[in-house]
């Protein structure tokens, strides 16, 4: 189980960043994992630092976000939270196809769909295919970026 004060915290740094205000929502998912830290707690470790990497990719800082996101996936896989993981892996693969490796980026992100498809994951699934979308179509392939947009 994960705190509900980490949860609350990252879940308003979420809704923040998707308002534009990136500084606060990096404040608050900050916040969040200070706490997680504070309370040595595995689960609201990993959640705090997915959540503090996406704030980072979302608002542009993709070499920032890269580190919180790898040790995101590597508290999902030591405590068992494979969505956690796969979460990581998506916005992880956006932000190495933003820095410049759109392939590596690519192949990240349709491997973190497909394993959440396994996992019988719809949680965040528009999300994701946009993510996968954005970044065809920066390399040019529009239609499949449009194809992933009418799933």
């Amino acid at each position: 189980m994960i705190d509900p004060l980490v949860t609350s915290l990252s879940m308003l740094a979420r809704l923040v960043t998707l308002l534009g205000d990136f500084h606060q929502g990096r404040r608050l998912a900050a916040e969040s994992l200070a706490l997680a830290q504070r309370l040595s707690h595995p689960h609201s470790l990993a959640y705090a630092r997915f959540w503090i990497g996406w704030v980072l990719q979302t608002g542009g800082d993709h070499a920032e976000a890269v580190p919180h996101l790898d040790a995101a996936m590597e508290s999902g896989r030591m405590f068992g939270l494979p969505l956690i993981v796969e979460w990581a892996r998506i916005v992880r693969g956006a932000a190495v196809a933003q820095l410049g490796r759109p392939t590596e980026g690519i192949a990240d992100m349709r491997t973190s769909i497909e394993r959440q498809e396994a996992m019988g994951s719809a949680l965040e699934r528009p999300y994701c295919l946009t993510l996968l979308a954005e970044a065809l179509l920066a390399e040019g392939d529009a239609a499949q970026a449009l194809q992933l947009c009418d799933q």
